[in-house]
């Protein structure tokens, strides 16, 4: 029995907050192609657009001299998205216990929770130099056949 490379697509931004349209642009293309329902679709875009805002804000910069990597897989029925930071380091990251517990009052803290009840799947990962990995993850209802699903 032989398993199917995963197609895998790698996208390189510059840590600025202003191509989060571009990514939210792909990714609301993506989840049309691959079939994906509209709630589903918006599940989607809000845990991609949170996933790059915080490598932005948290991770990389804002810092246009550093950069936010995106890599798209899609493997063995699921799709999935990571987000790489440059310096965030897994460390950083609270225990999971603690992510529902934002002050109602302030502007952040959910960020976390929020992807999570927006993914199916998610893990965190850190790169060899400190940069945080987030994998979102999203079960396929059908294995496309093309790239990206399509």
């Amino acid at each position: 029995m032989t398993t199917a490379r995963p197609e895998e697509v790698s996208l390189c931004f510059r840590a600025n907050i202003k191509y989060l349209n571009w990514v939210h642009s792909l990714f609301e293309r993506i989840a049309d192609d691959c079939g994906f329902g509209l709630q589903r679709k918006h599940r989607l875009l809000v845990a991609v657009s949170e996933a790059f805002t915080n490598a932005v804000l948290h991770g990389s910069g804002p810092d246009d001299n550093r950069s936010i990597e995106v890599n798209i897989i899609q493997e063995n029925g699921w799709l999935k998205i990571e987000v790489i930071d440059e310096g965030s380091r897994l460390s950083n990251i609270p225990p999971e216990d603690t992510w529902s517990r934002a002050c109602p009052d302030s502007e952040g803290g959910r960020g976390l929770e929020l992807m999570r009840g927006l993914a199916d799947k998610l893990e965190f990962g850190e790169t060899p130099t400190g940069g945080l990995i987030v994998c979102l993850q999203y079960k396929l209802a059908k294995t496309p056949a093309g790239i990206m699903c399509n």
